[in-house]
């Protein structure tokens, strides 16, 4: 008997999860068992982009997104990328929770952004970066 030549190929499980998550079981399976391509429009319907921008108005698009992004509070941004990227709920995933509860009440830029809301203006959190741009909260 002659040894076959492996021809399988197996996703990883975490893109299949993220996949299946993003676009719903049916639609997950049908991309992957047919390895079908879909429009781009299709893609944005289904979730698998946020927006969907012309070649020519791209880069004013990423300036857009860019000055919102470094808007925000540094702090926010970098725990709420953490907890997004964290499993089903369990006690470490709680633990983890309770930590950042604690420290998002001593937070700058929590009290900046309540400063703010009280005087009707956007929250400035350039002065909560130190040299080299990150937040000063950890």
């Amino acid at each position: 008997m002659q040894a076959h030549e492996n021809r399988d190929l197996v996703y990883p499980r975490r893109g299949i999860e993220r996949l299946r998550d993003r676009v719903g079981q049916s639609r997950a399976r049908y991309l992957l068992f047919s390895a079908a391509s879909i429009s781009a429009a299709k893609a944005v319907d289904w979730n698998l982009f946020t927006d969907l921008v012309p070649a020519d108005g791209m880069e004013r698009a990423l300036e857009d997104l860019t000055g919102r992004l470094v808007a925000n509070s540094p702090f926010s941004i970098r725990q709420t990328k953490q907890v997004m990227g964290m499993g089903p709920a369990n006690g470490q995933v709680t633990e983890h929770w309770r930590r950042l509860w604690a420290q998002n009440a001593a937070s700058t830029d929590l009290a900046e952004g309540r400063r703010a809301f009280l005087e009707h203006r956007r929250p400035d959190f350039s002065t909560h970066r130190p040299e080299g741009g990150a937040g000063q909260d950890s």
